[in-house]
């Protein structure tokens, strides 16, 4: 069943069971007596009840897109709040998952990233999007010694990086002695080299 219709039947609903209580016309107020027109009736005639049911359509709420906030059309199914362009499926799809593997939602990730100034909150890199869109060159870390695996709790989440230093800090467990370990063999190395 359409959103609009469940909405409109809602509304209905509310002229239906005024008058049903008040036993007058959901339309013209007309009174309704059971000898008349019987104990189930809400209109008082056919016109009456149609008339009700426009007023109920034109208060139905417009449907948008849940990301372009783009008008969908009336005969929309309630569970697709979606347009029909490839990048909102992309975009929904992706919050959907940020929130299955992360739970953070969208909002959440945009002001962390702000908040670092779109820099990858360990090397300080610029993050971007894909050319097509995709958030694949940015990675949300979290604290794996609260959530081990792929799957964050939403409250663990410690800040946005590139995938360079996601990755890098993967290989090395999250351990900080390994990471100075590897810093101080990169500038022993470099030393080395400078003599």
């Amino acid at each position: 069943m359409a959103k609009n219709s469940q909405i409109i039947n809602v509304k209905l609903k509310d002229f239906y069971s005024e008058a049903f209580l008040s036993r007058k016309c959901c339309f013209c107020g007309v009174e309704l007596t059971d000898s008349k027109y019987g104990p189930r009736k809400i209109a008082c005639s056919a016109k009456c009840k149609i008339q009700a049911r426009a007023i109920a359509e034109k208060t139905v709420r417009k449907m948008v897109c849940v990301i372009c906030e783009e008008e969908l059309p009336v005969n929309r199914a309630s569970s697709k709040r979606l347009c029909d362009k490839p990048q909102c499926k992309k975009e929904s799809d992706w919050r959907r998952n940020l929130f299955r593997i992360h739970h953070i939602r969208a909002d959440i990730f945009y002001k962390m990233v702000e908040e670092q100034e779109w820099r990858c909150a360990s090397c300080k890199d610029h993050l971007f999007f894909a050319i097509d869109g995709s958030k694949n060159q940015i990675n949300v870390d979290h604290d794996h010694s609260c959530c081990p695996g792929r799957i964050g709790c939403g409250k663990c989440v410690r800040g946005i990086l590139c995938n360079g230093c996601n990755g890098g800090m993967g290989l090395f467990k999250d351990n900080p002695t390994n990471l100075i370990a590897a810093a101080n063999y990169l500038i022993r190395y470099k030393e080395k080299s400078n003599e």
